[in-house]
């Protein structure tokens, strides 16, 4: 069992119920949130090129893999034509 401590926050009440909701609809307390989100930090500052990417980042590199610009360009004409 880890050594949780006790944490006192002050949010504005928007944020409070909105990350209730959100913990309800994934079955984790809204501590476990928190808790996932400071330890995805960075331990120390660093430079934007030294910090990890979040993994919400990490999962859309690639998506567009094997497009060109003139492809995008030709979707803009098709679609603004």
């Amino acid at each position: 069992m880890a050594d949780n401590q006790k944490l006192t926050l002050s949010v504005d009440k928007d944020s409070i119920a909105n990350g209730k909701r959100y913990a309800k609809e994934t079955g984790r307390s809204l501590s476990a949130i928190v808790e996932d989100y400071l330890a995805a930090l960075p331990a120390t500052g660093g430079t934007d090129d030294e910090r990890p990417l979040p993994s919400n980042v990490r999962r859309l590199i690639g998506i567009a893999a094997g497009t060109d610009e003139n492809d995008y360009r030709r979707h803009l004409e098709a679609k603004y034509a």
